[in-house]
C-alpha cells in the first residue's frame, strides 16, 4: 500500500489577501494575472475582492471607455415610410462540430433563431 500525501493547504494572511486585492486594481492588472503571480486560484482572488468590498467598501475602479460622441435626430423625410426588407443577403452559422448552415435571401430573425436552436439540440 502506498500513501500519497499532497502539499499542506496554503493559508493566506489577511495582509496577503489585501495586497492581492489591491494589486487587482492597479492599471492594466487583471485578477487572473495577479492570481498567477502569487500562485493562487483566480476564483479565490475574486472571492477575496467580494469579501473586502463588502467589509471595507473597496470600490470598483472605473475603467476608461473610448466611445465616440453620438447625436440622435429624427427620421429624415425620405425615410418616413417603412422600407421593404432586402430580398438578398445571407446568414452563415458555423457550429462547434463543424456543421455549417447557410440561409440566403430575406430571413426573419425569429426563423434563424428557431433553426439554430433546433440544430443545436440534435
Amino acid at each position: 500500500m502506498e500513501i500519497i500525501t499532497g502539499e499542506p493547504r496554503r493559508r493566506w494572511s489577511r495582509e496577503q489577501k489585501l495586497a492581492a486585492v489591491a494589486a487587482t486594481f492597479e492599471p492594466d492588472a487583471t485578477v487572473a494575472g495577479v492570481a498567477r503571480k502569487i500562485g493562487a486560484n483566480t476564483g479565490m482572488v475574486f472571492s477575496w475582492r467580494k469579501q473586502f468590498r463588502a467589509e471595507l467598501g473597496f470600490p470598483e475602479q472605473a475603467r476608461e471607455v473610448g466611445f465616440a460622441p453620438v447625436m440622435l435626430t429624427g427620421p429624415s423625410p425620405s425615410h418616413t415610410e417603412q422600407q421593404p426588407a432586402s430580398t438578398s443577403g445571407m446568414i452563415e452559422i458555423a457550429f462547434a462540430d463543424g456543421v455549417r448552415l447557410k440561409l440566403t435571401g430575406a430571413v426573419e430573425p425569429g426563423l434563424a433563431s428557431a433553426v439554430t436552436k433546433a440544430l443545436t439540440r440534435r
